[in-house]
């Protein structure tokens, strides 16, 4: 038995110098003749990591022992060896073995099995850089946009900043979003067909995001207001206001025939408001009241305007009870406007100062004083007097000065707003960051496989009471056997 033992460890010795991998297949070959050279788990791993074919052995807790009293999991390189062949057959491995392979494999390694598709978007930490550089290469949408820079990543920069930029309306940012689309027809392609041809499809507008850059590129889209109802509901109040605003602006300017175009058109567009959501149908009410009395002079029409929001037909009050808290208040608060101005008679009064300025009403304040000091420098008569009649409408109401108030227009100006800046998906179609390694080496690519056999050499080693496999000294029992 000793003899046995004293030739295992001889053997066992007699590879040390090897490389951890020719050591381990010299002594597989040996088992046959020495079927005791190594333990018994470690025999059969010796045999499948000589064919390369590890999946044959099971890759669970090694229940020999034969690395007691060893802090760390002694079966982990030859696990992880076992994981590294499945993925380069493109096998399935769970979470936390993935995640075992990218912190302990090369980088080259681990960049060829990206490049190949074997690894999948799991088990990966971004607590250090590594781990934030292979997040890039295999889950680009999950890196914050805070950490791109410290990738030096300037494409993704640029790209997450172009849709930054869309959903804030700017219609410059297609073709600089261009060079970045993951696909041929890609959003920005898609936006490019808007912008050439007016038309704004379904498949935008269900993107809630992209609503500004697409109200900017076809101002004058027809709407299928049945199957776009909620955009087509949001574009329509906000095109309808717009051209309230611009009448308002021609009517300062004292262009007459361009205010009434602007004007008959926002007319036009309240007729299609009755067929959408009752926000915007009462949106339509609320701007024909408005231009009832604009639009009648020098008598303007009161009692009709008072019948659009206030109407006596029960029919035509549909969906006022549906309508949130604030937008009754103001649709309550426009009734009180036209009844006082009913008794007063006031033809020269201010309907709503900051869209007599052009603006949208409740402007603050540094924007209405901009607009109205602007318009004083190029206003003159007429036009002049109209924008100061304004500018001190607007500050008798701040005051609490106000005797009439102003008519709220629109009801609800938070349903009509762009959409936040924290619903946009940046993230979303972002490429994988271009590798930033070489090839892996052969050397490289067999890291695992060195490990693995390092262990099973160890393994050996203490078995046998040898140093670990660095092979620079024989245990003492060896010696003395050879000198015998």
């Amino acid at each position: 038995m000793a003899d046995k033992q004293w030739l295992a460890a001889a053997a066992v010795s007699a590879v040390q110098p090897l490389r951890s991998i020719a050591a381990v297949c010299v002594l597989a070959e040996a088992l046959d003749a020495f079927p005791n050279l190594l333990p018994h788990l470690q025999s059969a791993r010796a045999l499948a990591l000589a064919d390369d074919l590890p999946g044959r052995i099971p890759d669970g807790h090694n229940s020999e022992q034969d690395a007691e009293g060893r802090k760390e999991d002694p079966d982990a390189a030859w696990r992880r060896y076992t994981s590294y062949i499945r993925v380069t057959m493109g096998i399935r491995i769970t979470e936390e073995a993935q995640q075992e392979l990218l912190l302990h494999l090369p980088l080259p390694v681990i960049d060829d099995l990206i490049d190949q598709g074997r690894l999948r978007n799991q088990g990966i930490g971004v607590a250090d850089d590594r781990s934030l550089y292979l997040q890039a290469r295999i889950a680009p949408a999950q890196v914050p946009t805070q950490r791109l820079a410290e990738l030096c990543w300037d494409d993704e920069i640029v790209r997450r900043s172009c849709i930054t930029r869309l959903a804030q309306g700017d219609v410059t940012a297609i073709d600089d979003l261009m060079p970045y689309a993951s696909e041929p027809w890609s959003l920005a392609s898609q936006l490019r067909a808007v912008r050439d041809s007016g038309n704004i499809p379904r498949s935008l507008t269900d993107h809630k995001w992209l609503w500004p850059v697409l109200e900017n590129l076809a101002p004058k889209a027809r709407i299928d207001l049945t199957a776009q109802r909620e955009f087509g509901s949001w574009f329509m109040v906000r095109r309808t206001l717009w051209m309230v605003r611009n009448g308002s602006l021609a009517e300062l300017h004292g262009d007459k025939d361009r205010a009434d175009i602007f004007f008959r058109h926002a007319w036009d567009e309240t007729r299609a408001l009755q067929r959408l959501t009752a926000a915007a149908r009462w949106e339509g009410h609320n701007t024909r009241a408005f231009l009832r009395i604009l639009r009648t002079s020098p008598k303007p029409s009161y009692d009709d305007a008072l019948e659009e929001i206030h109407p006596s037909s029960a029919r035509e009050r549909v969906g006022e009870d549906r309508l949130p808290p604030r937008t009754r208040a103001n649709l309550e608060g426009n009734r009180e406007v036209i009844r006082k101005l009913q008794h007063r008679r006031e033809s020269a009064y201010v309907l709503n100062p900051y869209i007599a300025l052009g603006l949208q009403d409740l402007a603050p304040e540094s924007e209405w004083k901009s607009a109205w000091r602007r318009l004083r420098r190029r206003l003159s008569g007429e036009g002049e007097a109209m924008a100061n009649q304004a500018k001190d409408a607007i500050q008798d109401e701040e005051r609490g000065h106000a005797v009439t108030g102003s008519f709220r227009l629109p009801l609800s100006p938070e349903k009509w707003e762009l959409s936040s800046a924290a619903n946009v998906p940046v993230h979303d179609g972002a490429r994988p960051l271009p590798r930033r390694t070489d090839p892996a080496t052969t050397s490289e690519r067999e890291y695992a496989r060195s490990q693995a056999a390092s262990d099973i050499l160890r393994a050996a080693c203490t078995t046998l009471g040898l140093h670990d496999a660095a092979g620079t000294s024989s245990a003492p029992h060896l010696k003395a056997a050879a000198s015998e």
